[in-house]
């Protein structure tokens, strides 16, 4: 995917978006993702029903056990959609490892909101 990396300290307002990326992963351990969605950014919530992301999510996560630990690794911003976060974090649950992305979406009033969110396992990353 183009785009370029971004360090934490490259942008002012990167650590904030990190941080707020933590409390939406916490939110999502802890299965509230009605209560996200209702935040989310508008076009994220023109893509997907609530009720979908809620089955799609929940018992996957639920399915994983005890978040062990998680860790930011990165952050990309594609120039031609300079409106886009993607913010990547290593994850391991007791019973999963891998990538989780969160990508947020900085709307017109200029507040950044959840667009997306992704695992990718670990086996995958390697592939």
């Amino acid at each position: 995917m183009p785009g370029m990396n971004i360090s934490h300290d490259a942008v002012p307002h990167v650590a904030a978006l990190i941080r707020a990326a933590f409390r939406l992963l916490e939110e999502i351990d802890n299965g509230r993702m009605l209560d996200i969605w209702e935040r989310a950014s508008e076009s994220a919530r023109r893509m997907v029903p609530p009720q979908e992301v809620a089955t799609a999510i929940v018992p996957f996560r639920e399915s994983q056990g005890a978040l062990v630990s998680r860790d930011w690794v990165g952050a990309r911003r594609d120039p031609a959609e300079p409106q886009y976060l993607r913010l990547t974090f290593q994850s391991r649950f007791a019973g999963w490892v891998g990538e989780e992305m969160v990508t947020l979406e900085q709307e017109a009033d200029g507040i950044w909101r959840l667009a997306g969110y992704g695992v990718l396992p670990a086996d995958a990353l390697d592939a």
